[in-house]
């Protein structure tokens, strides 16, 4: 008996069909247009930290500086009581200033009894504090929101604690409340804030 092994004829898988190509077109289509959107997503998170970063970096500086003041001789005597932060909402720039001495004779209480931000007395010159830290603009496509209540004006750092003084006010009066950064992008889709307190803590 003459057993033979059966055979097969299996025809060679030449190539996809138009079906299948088309769904792994739709596919592919699909994963990049996730990837570019949440691509665009990470760059604007990141240019919004970098922002957030510098100006709040800005603002621990004026605290510091606050600090090293009686450093430099008797309380009162010093010609500035303190430095901060402004920011100018309508050239979307943020400036690092100095706060000068109140008129008078020099007395050891005469910046303790500074209480609001006399505008006449802030000194962005060149010859106060460094001209890289004036008019400094935010990043492209980022911008300050200063249409909330809370949105901070000006901060102030007096020494020698330093005390705080913080406004949301655009002629300096001081806010009793914590008041807030807000840094967006032009197209809304971003933002982060930075929080200061009327105890000159910064949160973001």
């Amino acid at each position: 008996m003459n057993l033979k092994p059966k055979t097969y004829n299996l025809k060679p898988n030449l190539g996809f069909t138009l079906v299948e190509i088309f769904v792994v077109v739709v596919i592919t289509a699909m994963i990049s247009a996730f990837a570019i959107t949440y691509s665009k997503i990470g760059q604007r998170q990141v240019a919004l930290y970098v922002e957030e970063q510098k100006v709040a970096s800005l603002i621990q500086k004026a605290r510091s500086l606050a600090i090293t003041i009686y450093s430099q001789g008797p309380p009162g005597s010093q010609p500035v009581c303190g430095y901060g932060l402004a920011i100018d909402y309508s050239q979307n720039t943020y400036s690092f200033f100095a706060y000068n001495r109140p008129a008078g004779p020099p007395s050891p209480t005469i910046c303790e009894s500074i209480n609001n931000i006399d505008l006449g007395l802030i000194d962005k010159t060149p010859s106060a504090v460094p001209a890289q830290y004036i008019n400094i603009p935010l990043g492209a496509n980022i911008k300050f929101n200063g249409a909330p209540a809370d949105a901070l004006r000006y901060v102030l750092f007096v020494a020698p604690n330093p005390r705080t003084i913080v406004s949301n006010d655009p002629g300096g009066i001081r806010s009793a409340m914590p008041v807030v950064i807000h840094l967006e992008t032009m197209d809304g889709k971003g933002s982060v804030t930075i929080t200061v307190n009327t105890a000159g803590q910064v949160d973001f």
